[in-house]
Parts: structure tokens; sequence; C-alpha cells
């Protein structure tokens, strides 16, 4: 074997990350991404209303002996008389959450298309409701509109623009003569591409329902096993490795990741809360940020801990004081670029491990009930510690978090110090350059 022949590794990077970075820019993954941030507002307001309806106490089991536990006790007393008042956002917010996400995924791609956003977004919001939408004893049955219904929304999301956009390709729309206002005009031009979603989407119902289902019931049906297989561990370490791996490329890790997780986690997460709201236990691991917490947003800030306790290489010690606070809330770049960690072979082994063994942890804590599953999602800038509180509205989750991160906080020392006696050496030895430079230039 020639001993000269190597592995290009600067075109296998460039080539990978061309690859990532054009799934992670596909106009539909990255319309489904965009579609259910939009919808984020909505989820953190409905949490908030399902914690206040729903404290997390069992008055079977305290006693009003302390000042808190009063507190706790009140609560609930409160939260039982005013239930229907507190609920109602919820059932508002979460509770229609397939609503939101069809029109923020509408919206997003008809601008990728050169649609009027608004006008995608009502015709699917439109088709959404005439398929979703059941009567049972004349009343309105909502299910379709939340957890069970977001892949649909996803689809009809989807489908609907892609429609449109083809219509309005093929010139099959209402033009009105130019000297008609833009505002008048729209609504006409809307016209045919609504109906024809209208009727294709009647239709497909129409022919399921002799089958006795829809077209939401369906594509829960067809989705329900990546549901259950994404509770599952190895799931878990795949996208866990997958980010972190990404990352090491320089690639947004959790960009392209999310972007295949997210209508996962947040339907799991809603069915959490749809539980809770029932008074049911929750049975969705993988759900919110719990990957994130457990990962990335606990090993991270442990690692700007170890470099601000050990690090004496002038880029660390400068780099730290910069990353310090954005870390603290989940804004990890700057040391995930400034250290770097990035293309860093002396880092990339506990990069990419501690998280795996963290979310492992975390993983059969939640399993054998230590701490509870998220239900809540809370603003992603929230301090970590606190986030686990708040999305399981369980301390325990909290202290497991803190173990992690002292654990986290262990692994990282030594390989902390290896690299930055890298760095000393290597600061050490362009001085010395500098100098000599110096004195030669006299």
């Amino acid at each position: 074997m020639n001993s000269n022949k190597f592995i290009d590794k600067d075109k296998i990077r460039n080539n990978f990350a061309t690859l990532a970075l054009k799934l992670d820019k596909q106009r539909h993954i990255s319309s489904i991404k965009e579609g259910f941030m939009l919808a984020i507002p909505a989820t953190i307001i409905g949490g908030i209303f399902l914690i206040l309806a729903q404290p997390p106490v069992d008055p079977s089991r305290i006693a009003p002996t302390n000042i808190f536990f009063q507190f706790l006790l009140a609560w609930k007393a409160w939260a039982v008389k005013n239930t229907a008042i507190l609920m109602l956002p919820y059932n508002l917010t979460m509770g229609l959450l397939g609503i939101y996400a069809v029109i923020g995924i509408s919206y997003s791609l008809a601008k990728k298309c050169q649609l009027d956003p608004i006008n995608s977004a009502i015709s699917s919001l439109i088709v959404f409701l005439v398929v979703s939408v059941t009567y049972k004893d004349g009343n309105i049955v909502t299910t379709n509109l939340g957890s069970v219904g977001i892949f649909s929304a996803i689809i009809i999301g989807l489908l609907t623009t892609e429609i449109a956009k083809f219509l309005k390709d093929k010139n099959v729309m209402i033009r009105l003569p130019e000297q008609v206002p833009p505002m008048v005009a729209a609504p006409f031009e809307l016209l045919i591409p609504l109906g024809v979603n209208v009727a294709l989407f009647m239709s497909i119902n129409g022919l399921l329902s002799l089958g006795g289902t829809s077209i939401p019931n369906l594509v829960a049906t067809i989705i329900r096993p990546l549901l259950v297989a994404s509770g599952s561990l190895w799931m878990i370490l795949f996208f866990t490795f997958l980010a972190r791996f990404l990352w090491f490329f320089g690639i947004h890790g959790d960009s392209v990741v999310n972007s295949v997780l997210t209508p996962i986690v947040m339907a799991n997460l809603t069915q959490n809360a749809a539980a809770i709201a029932a008074g049911q236990k929750p049975s969705a691991i993988f759900a919110g940020y719990f990957i994130n917490i457990f990962g990335a947003w606990c090993m991270l800030p442990a690692l700007v801990l170890a470099l601000l306790i050990f690090s004496k290489s002038v880029h660390l010690k400068t780099l730290v004081k910069l990353a310090l606070i954005p870390d603290i809330f989940n804004i990890n770049e700057p040391s995930t670029f400034g250290i770097p960690i990035v293309a860093n072979m002396n880092l990339v082994v506990p990069y990419i491990l501690i998280p795996m063994v963290n979310v492992s942890i975390a993983y059969f804590a939640t399993l054998a009930g230590l701490i509870g599953k998220f239900y809540i999602q809370s603003p992603f800038t929230t301090p970590a510690i606190i986030g686990a509180f708040l999305g399981t509205m369980d301390w325990k989750a909290s202290v497991l978090y803190a173990l992690l991160f002292v654990l986290d906080f262990l692994i990282w020392i030594p390989f902390i110090k290896n690299y930055d006696n890298i760095l000393l050496e290597r600061e050490s030895n362009n001085a010395v350059s500098n100098k000599t430079i110096d004195i030669v230039s006299e």
C-alpha cells in the first residue's frame, strides 16, 4: 500500500457538511421546524395554566405542618374550585396544537414558494378543520385538533401549500385586472386553490370513512410505531450522538436533528400534558426538552465551569469570560466555536460521550419513576436546572440535573487540563518566536 495515500478529511468533512446543510435547508423540513417554532408560545402559555390547574401536590400525602405545605394545600383547593376556568386556556392552546402547527407550517412554506402566506395558512387551516372536526351527540369533538392531529396537520400544511403552488405555476387561478387593489384581489385568488384542496381532502376523508377511519386517525395509526420507538433508549442515544457528531464538523447539530425530532417530542409533550390534565400518569419519556436539558445543556455549562477553574492559557481564560453567561441560558455557540470544540480531537470523546451517558442515566431514572416526565414547555433560555423542574414539576429532576452536572464536571477535568497544557505550550512557543523576531528586527 502506498504510504502517500491518505484520506482527504477536509473533503469528507465538506461533503458531509454540505449534505447536512441541504437537509436542514430543505424547504419542507425547514418549514416543519419553523412552523412548530411559531407554535411554541401557545405551548408555553398552555403549560403555565396546566401547572396552575394541576398543582404538584397530593393532599392525601402531606399535612399543613408548615407554611410551604399550607401554601400547596391552599393552591390545590383553589385549583380544584377553579378547574374549569384554568383549563380553558390550556384546552385552547396545547389542546389545539394541530391548528397552530398547520398554520405555522403552511405560512412558512408559502413564503418559500412565493405564495401569499396568510392566504395559504387560511386555506390549510380550513382543510385541516374540515377533515379533523367530528360531531357526536350534536357536539363538536376536537380530539383530532390536539396531539392526535399533529402529524396530519404537518401533511395537510405541506400538501395544500404545494397544491396551491402547482395551480399558481399552471396559472389555474382567478386573476382580476391590475387596477383592482391587491387587498380585494387576494381573496379571489384563494378561491380555486381552496376549492381544489377542500374537494380533494374531503373526498379522501370520505373514502376513508367507509372503512371507519379518517385522515387524522389513519396518519396517527401509521405514526404510532414511530412514537413508540422514540421512547426507546436507543433512539434517544442515536439522536444525542448525531447532534454532537454534527457539531464536531461545525454543523448546527441541534438545528438539523430538531428538523426531525420537533414533531415527535411535541406530540409526546402534548400527550403527556393531556394525561396530566385528565388526572392520569404521562407515558412518554422522550418529550419536551428532555434530551437538551440532560444532554448538552448540562454537559456544556459543566465544561465552562471546568475551564473557569482549571484553565491557565490566555485563550481559554479569555473565552470562558465570554461563554459563561450565554451557557447558563443554553446558548452554547460561544463555547462550541470559541474553545473550539469544532474539529478538536482533544475534546471530541467527552463531547460526544458525556451527553449520551447523561441521557442514559436520566432515561432509567425516569423509567424507574425516580423523576417525573416532561409535560410542560418552558422557554428554551430558561437555565436548565430550573427548566428540569418546570418541565416535569418534579424537584427531583433538578436534583438529578445537579448530580449529572457534577459528574460531567469531573469527567471534563483531565481533558481540559490536557488541552490547556497544549495551548500553554503553543502560546509559549509563539511568545518565543515573537521575541526572536523582535531581536532580529533590532
